[in-house]
């Protein structure tokens, strides 16, 4: 396939950033969120 092949299915370099974004993007706050839970049970244990 060649790049026109591609765009023609709408998978171009501006989608795929997009894509990759939300998809880093979700990694990134779930891991923040197993961080805060992690965090806020050792605060709760030590207190």
């Amino acid at each position: 396939m060649t790049e026109a092949d591609y765009a023609l299915l709408g998978i171009d370099a501006a989608t795929i950033l997009v894509v990759w974004s939300w998809g880093f993007g979700s990694v990134i706050l779930m891991w923040f969120f197993g961080y805060c839970v992690g965090a806020a049970k050792t605060i709760i244990r030590k207190a």
